[in-house]
């Protein structure tokens, strides 16, 4: 679906990325990384100064002054309504640009109004609604087409808790139904159940791209383990915690699961002493608050 080739361009410093159709892909990386570069070269807003971009065997660019949109893109700056009109004169040109059939124009219109909640101000000119209105709309312009690509840079920034929950909802369903999609975003709690592969960006380049679990083991690898002791306290200070507690026969204990496996400590545990009961929690990217503890600010990708 998406071919990135030893691609330069501004930030970016040989990226090679393939994503295949169907995937739900969330960006991340710290302001400067390149994300909304990596959009713009997508959806052929930018070229690229080295390596080439193929998007369903093509360059993108091509689309620019296709008839067909099979590449959708919603960014903050780039408004794809025009401020004068309303909403529903706004859809009403894109209707007639892209020549979608009325019927389907019609149907989805009404699904999308109702699931983004903009039909109760759909007369209203853009330019007189809040953030949170707009970017419903404009969510809802880039879907309208139908596309086989959806790009979208920040489309959680200005939405409230039910409208970032309608778009998971909507890009979900789409994306079983073989929508690719490619989200730019510092709100990784907001997508990282939309999401099916992640991409890291540091320093020009791409430093990650796998799975949730794949990343949540390289980036957050913090498990606790619970175990309930059935006889004397064992002896851990040689093995690499990061913290443990004693509570009567409780034991908790705080380990990178990169360092030490889950199977290691309770071989020691078992040498030493009786364990009645063990219960492991591995963290989750909610847990973490991944966009702050991945350190975009700070020391992490030092």
């Amino acid at each position: 679906m998406v071919h990135f080739q030893n691609v330069k361009k501004f930030a970016l410093s040989d990226i090679s990325l393939h994503i295949p159709a169907g995937e739900r892909v969330g960006l991340l990386g710290g302001a400067g990384s390149g994300k909304t570069t990596l959009l713009k070269l997508a959806c052929g807003l930018l070229a690229p100064e080295c390596g080439s971009v193929r998007v369903l065997g093509q360059n993108p660019a091509a689309y620019q002054k296709s008839p067909v949109l099979p590449v959708s893109a919603y960014f903050a700056g780039l408004p794809l309504l025009d401020k004068n009109d309303s909403i529903c004169q706004g859809f009403g040109l894109i209707q007639k640009m892209y020549n979608i059939p009325k019927p389907q124009f019609l149907a989805d219109y009404k699904e999308l109004s109702a699931q983004l909640g903009f039909g109760m101000f759909e007369q209203e000119a853009v330019k007189t609604l809040s953030l949170g209105q707009r970017v419903r709309a404009e969510l809802a312009a880039a879907l309208i087409t139908r596309p086989k690509l959806l790009l979208l840079d920040e489309p959680n920034a200005g939405l409230d808790e039910n409208g970032k929950s309608a778009l998971r909802e909507i890009l979900t369903k789409r994306g079983h139904q073989g929508l690719t999609v490619l989200i730019a975003t510092s709100d990784m709690v907001g997508i990282v159940k939309l999401c099916t592969r992640f991409v890291v960006l540091e320093g020009g380049k791409v430093v990650f791209y796998g799975s949730e679990r794949n990343l949540r083991n390289r980036f957050v690898p913090m498990d606790v383990m619970t175990v309930v002791l059935g006889g004397k306290l064992p002896d851990l200070e040689d093995l690499p915690l990061k913290r443990y507690r004693i509570e009567g026969n409780r034991l908790t204990i705080s380990y990178n699961s990169n360092h030490v496996t889950a199977a290691e400590i309770l071989k020691r545990l078992l040498a030493q002493t009786e364990v009645t009961e063990v219960k492991i929690k591995k963290p989750t990217l909610e847990d973490a608050r991944i966009e702050e503890n991945l350190g975009f600010e700070g020391d992490f990708w030092r």
